[in-house]
């Protein structure tokens, strides 16, 4: 799911506009099955590696803290789902010089 995001758009005349949509933390409704230690890649579809790439990691009980992950700039990017089996969000977060967007997914780890 798209979450908030930001862009700067420069139109014909030169005119530079800005595009934001702002969204709370999304909890998206069907989660994607993962295995325990499956590595999860992350593909960006973008003309241009992102600046900064993020993916923060929510669980859904009081016994999991959030984790977050930075990765090296890239277009395609992969971690290891090294988590107990559970519902978590996976918010990943780009940013570029013309600005950023964050996308939610639901994983549940068996």
């Amino acid at each position: 799911m798209l979450g908030s995001h930001c862009w700067l758009r420069v139109g014909a005349s030169g005119a530079v506009t800005t595009l934001c949509a702002d969204t709370a933390l999304l909890d998206p409704p069907n989660p994607i099955p993962v295995a325990v230690g499956e590595s999860l890649i992350v593909n960006i579809n973008a003309h241009e590696k992102p600046l900064v790439l993020t993916a923060f990691i929510v669980g859904r009980s009081e016994s999991f803290p959030s984790r977050s992950i930075t990765f090296e700039p890239s277009l395609v990017s992969s971690f290891v789902a090294d988590l107990p089996i559970g519902l978590y969000n996976l918010y990943v977060s780009g940013q570029w010089l013309e600005g950023d967007v964050y996308y939610a997914f639901k994983i549940e780890v068996k």
